[in-house]
């Protein structure tokens, strides 16, 4: 079903365009990127899990903070926003809160891991602006941002 890996459909678990956008469309890079967040989510979500279960409030906040952070440069919509609940609860001591995030936490962090791949592989390239104020150092071989 072709809707099924329609990116504005998923848009909140998987920003795609946003995603090129951000990695000026460089395919091996977003999928780099995306298999290496795929690889790290699961520790990630266990040491939460850890550290919700042992009740160590800044532990979840800076492990969401971290993930949330991730989520967003991903533009795993829903992600991040679980993330930053995550971190929310723990800023105001709501262990309980904190709990009930675990299970949305795990729902969203599968759907993405799961729809991500998916959607990239069928995507159509993005449109870039021309001027993106960058400037090739080709003696470098890469491209440095211009403030």
């Amino acid at each position: 079903n072709a809707s099924q890996h329609d990116p504005q459909q998923h848009k909140d678990t998987f920003d795609l365009p946003s995603f090129a956008r951000r990695c000026m469309n460089d395919e091996p890079l977003m999928k780099r990127l995306l298999e290496r967040f795929a690889s790290q989510l699961p520790a990630m979500r266990g040491e939460l899990e850890v550290a919700v279960e042992s009740g160590d409030l800044p532990q979840i906040r800076a492990l969401a903070h971290k993930l949330k952070g991730a989520s967003a440069n991903l533009s795993a919509l829903d992600l991040r926003k679980v993330a930053a609940s995550l971190e929310e609860s723990a800023l105001a001591e709501d262990l309980d809160a904190c709990r009930s995030c675990l299970p949305v936490l795990a729902a969203q962090s599968d759907r993405f891991t799961r729809l991500a791949p998916k959607l990239l592989q069928g995507r159509e390239r993005v449109a870039l602006p021309l001027n993106l104020g960058l400037r090739l150092d080709a003696s470098q071989g890469d491209v440095p941002c211009v403030s």
